[in-house]
């Protein structure tokens, strides 16, 4: 996995926009097994559009949108585990938990 791949460099704005396109992309599944898809949408999509155009956004609210992330892909993976789509952001999201579990050993 190439650096820019890798959660750990991603700023609060990028991992907004993974979960929009997580959301985007499973649509028709979650709205399919009663996922709330408008108010995760909604979420989402104030906090991605309070960003400036340069501004990483803030990495206060990065722990909600690991837990937001973190619910979508316990949801789906019991819901349509074998979606093409799934295996992506399960990497994903399984080096972002990495990626905390380091900062909090050094930390």
């Amino acid at each position: 996995m190439r650096n820019c791949e890798q959660p750990a460099y991603h700023n609060t704005a990028h991992k907004l926009g993974r979960l929009v396109s997580f959301l985007y992309n499973f649509e028709q599944p979650l709205r399919d097994d009663g996922f709330d898809y408008e108010a995760a949408m909604k979420w989402t999509g104030e906090h991605l559009g309070a960003l400036g155009e340069n501004d990483p956004g803030d990495p206060a609210l990065e722990p909600e949108i690991f837990q937001r992330m973190e619910n979508l892909v316990k949801f789906l993976e019991a819901r349509v585990p074998e979606h093409p789509f799934l295996p992506d952001y399960r990497l994903y999201f399984q080096l972002w938990r990495e990626c905390q579990r380091s900062r909090a050993t050094l930390g």
